[in-house]
C-alpha cells in the first residue's frame, strides 16, 4: 500500500528556501531537499530546479534592472497591513510584478496603467482588509490588457488567467521581502505559481474580504 503524501501546503520549508538550496555548489544540500522537492507539483518542482541552477542570469535582458527602489517594495508591502503609502509606490511595484507576469505568459505586449493602479489603490486603502480589497480593484478596474488601436501579438487574457495574475501581484506584495540572494523577479514568478493554486480559494471567499485577505496572507508565507 502507497503512503499518502503530505499536502505542499503543510510543508514549512518555504519555496525560496528550496531555491537558495539547490543554488548550493555542493551535493549535500540537494540530498536534504529532495524530499521536499518530491512533494511539489511536477510542473513547480521542475521550475524550482530550473531556477536553482540558472540563476538570475536565466532572466530575459527587459526583466532585468526593472524592479523598483527596495524601500518602494518595503513601504507598498507595509500598506498592505495598515501602515501608510504612496499611491505612486503601490503602482510602481504593482507594475513592476504585473509586467512580470505578463512576460511570462507571453503577453508582453498588453499594456500596463500606473494610472489605473494608482486609483485600485485609492479604492482599497480606506477598507479594513486592504489585500483583499485591493485584489477586488485590481480585477474590475483591469488596469492590464488590450490597448485599442494597437497590434496586438495575440488575444487578451482569459478570465481566470487575468485573476490569477491579479491574485499573484498581491501574493507577491504581501511576501517576506528580505535580501538573502532571491531576486525580487524570481519571487514574483514563484508568486505566480503559488497563485494558481489557491485561485479556487479565493474564488469561493471571494465575496468575503475577511477571509479572501487570510488565503492571500497564507499563501504569501509559502514563498
Amino acid at each position: 500500500m502507497s503512503v499518502p503524501h503530505p499536502d505542499p501546503r503543510e510543508l514549512e520549508l518555504p519555496l525560496r528556501d528550496l531555491v537558495r538550496g539547490l543554488r548550493q555548489k555542493t551535493s549535500l544540500p540537494r540530498a536534504i531537499l529532495a524530499p521536499a522537492l518530491a512533494f511539489l507539483p511536477g510542473p513547480l518542482r521542475d521550475a524550482l530546479k530550473d531556477m536553482g541552477q540558472a540563476g538570475r542570469s536565466s532572466w530575459p535582458a527587459s526583466l532585468k534592472g526593472r524592479a523598483p527602489e527596495r524601500t518602494v517594495i518595503l513601504r507598498s508591502a507595509a500598506a498592505l497591513r495598515g501602515a501608510d503609502a504612496s499611491a505612486l509606490d503601490i503602482a510602481a511595484a504593482a507594475h513592476f510584478c504585473t509586467r512580470v507576469l505578463l512576460d511570462a505568459v507571453q503577453k508582453s505586449d498588453l499594456l500596463v496603467s500606473e494610472t489605473m493602479l494608482a486609483m485600485c489603490w485609492h479604492d482599497a486603502e480606506p477598507q479594513p482588509f486592504r489585500a483583499a480589497a485591493l485584489l477586488h480593484a485590481l480585477f474590475d478596474r483591469a488596469p492590464f490588457g488590450v490597448a485599442p488601436g494597437l497590434v496586438q501579438s495575440g488575444d487578451d487574457l482569459s478570465s481566470d488567467e487575468r485573476l490569477r495574475i491579479c491574485v499573484a501581484v498581491m501574493v507577491w506584495l504581501l511576501a517576506d521581502h528580505q535580501e538573502d540572494g532571491i531576486s525580487e523577479a524570481e519571487l514574483v514568478k514563484i508568486a505566480g505559481w503559488l497563485a494558481a493554486d489557491c485561485l479556487a480559494a479565493c474564488q469561493s471567499h471571494w465575496r468575503d474580504q475577511q477571509k479572501l485577505e487570510s488565503v492571500l496572507l497564507a499563501t504569501a508565507e509559502r514563498i
